[in-house]
Parts: C-alpha cells; structure tokens; sequence
C-alpha cells in the first residue's frame, strides 16, 4: 500500500446481482481520513494479511505498531508495538516492544506472525500462543553480511516485503537496500542470498535467480503453483521465479521509468518503480498477478 496523505484503510469487495455482471464495492473499514491510533483511527497503514483467525492485521506504520482488525465486530487491538519508534523489547511481550517503521507482515503455518521492520533492518518473529517476540534476522545495524550463518546476525539493509514459500520452510526477504533476495531457512535458522548480486543492472530473461542482478527487490507474491512473481522497484519490471528450476523469468516492464502500454504486451509497458504486487484469488493462469 502506497504512502499517502489519506490514512483509510479500504477494503475491496465483488458483489453481483442477478443477470449483472460482478461489480467492485468499496468500503472504510477503519480510518477517518486525519492521522491518529485510536478505535476508528490509524495513520499510514501499510502491508496487509489475513490471519488464522480471520481476522485483518496491518501494520499500523507511522504509530509503529501492528494492529488487529475483528472484521465481524470491528473491534481493534494492537497485537505488536508500543508505539515508540525504535528497536527494543526483544524477549517481552510484543506489545511492550518498541518498532521502527513495520513495512511488511506474514503468518506462517504454525500462526507466528513475522515483521519486516525497515528502518531496523531486521525481520522480527512475534510467537504464536506466547505472544512474545525476537528477531528473526538482522543485527539492527544496516549492511550486508552472515549469508551461510545464523539469520539473526546477519545484516540487512531496509527490509521491505516478506513471504513464506509454499512449503513453510523458507522466509523470503526482499532486502531492497543490498538489492537481493534472500531467504531464512525456519528449520535451521540460516540465511542466504538467492537472487541478486548488489549490482544495479538490468536482470537477463531466463537466467538462473542464483547470480543474477536484482534491482531494487521491492515486494512479491506466490500464486498457486508456487511461482514467485517479484516486482524490482528501481528496475521498474516484474519477474517471475520459477522456484524449483531456479530461474527467473522476464513478465511485465521495459526497465524504463514510466507510464504506457495498457492494452498490449505487458513486456513493453512501462512502470514507474511498483511497489505493490498481490496476487488474485481467482486467477486460474500465472498471467494475471496485480501490480501497483
């Protein structure tokens, strides 16, 4: 979700009628349009996710806080962060942590909610049950170090968009300041690179993820085979990763910044530095990912 003046959170619904084709409904589920942290007030919300609960969790960016949202009763709570602006609180409870720009949030199969904090350089861990957090990865000094070693003394630089891979078993990370794409094995606790060599060059059509450049690795999606489309923020393109073969495949985006191509090939449109990319229930073929 993009930084704005405007701190509505949205939700978008399909409702059809009857002989009618499907129309999009909107509607504020929180937020009142001036910046704040109470019941009906956020400000700059951010990454989004369903939890196990059904429930809508955000990161509640500029109060630096996560929150969760009963989308039945509309009752809301702070599930991480206490408002302070700042990496601490690690071994407490979450909600007594301090947070430093929360970008990003995923469950993984176990309910454990992982945080991608930016201006920390960390991804953090908040337990299921215990409600107590840690960090995952990241020393909380910017740079780039500990591929092959425990994740959480590695260093990373602005931590931006996480994912679990279908699977369970690996975090990705998109660790847009040292352009590339790296990945916390859950198991072991180890980190490496996978894509992206630090170079800001334009990343090769078909080439193996392994050594290829990355430009700027801004956010990604799985869709339901398991692919992984990645969206390169200051290549102004998007990928598609062929997991299991190890390659990365060209999608949409010429590389050059700009605004042009609705109604031909995505390959020849032009972006300007996506950040957003979801993929959509619905779809049935890997051609139809959502950008923004």
């Amino acid at each position: 979700m993009h930084r704005r003046e405007a701190v509505t959170l949205l939700f978008g619904a399909l409702a059809s009628t009857a002989g009618a084709a499907a129309r999009p409904v909107v509607s504020t589920l929180i937020g009142t349009g001036v910046p704040g942290c109470s019941a009906q007030q956020v400000h700059n919300p951010y990454g989004l996710a369903i939890g196990p609960d059904r429930a809508l969790y955000f990161c509640d960016l500029d109060n630096q806080r996560i929150r969760r949202l009963d989308l039945r009763t509309r009752a809301t709570v702070t599930v991480a962060g206490n408002g302070e602006e700042a990496y601490a609180g690690d071994g407490g409870k979450a909600t007594d942590a301090s947070l430093r720009m929360p970008h990003e949030i995923q469950f993984d199969a176990s309910g454990n909610l992982y945080i991608a904090e930016r201006d920390s350089h960390v991804v953090r861990k908040v337990a299921a049950g215990s409600g107590l957090i840690s960090t995952l990865a990241g020393t909380g000094e910017a740079g780039f170090d500990g591929d092959g070693g425990p994740a959480a003394r590695a260093q990373l630089r602005q931590p931006h968009s996480i994912a679990i891979e279908p699977g369970g078993h690996r975090l990705l990370i998109c660790d847009v300041g040292n352009h590339r794409l790296r990945a916390v094995d859950l198991r072991t606790g180890t980190i490496a690179t996978i894509g992206g060599t630090g170079e800001r060059r334009p990343t090769p059509d078909g080439a193996r993820l392994e050594g290829s450049p990355l430009h700027g690795p801004r956010t990604m999606a799985f869709d339901r085979r398991g692919q992984l489309y990645l969206a390169l923020r200051e290549g102004n393109a998007i990928h598609r990763v062929d997991v299991a073969a190890g390659r990365i495949h060209h999608v949409a985006g010429t590389g050059a910044q700009g605004y042009g191509g609705d109604g031909g090939p995505a390959r020849v449109a032009t972006f300007a530095g996506p950040k957003g990319l979801a993929w959509h229930l619905g779809a049935s073929t890997w051609s139809t990912p959502r950008i923004t």
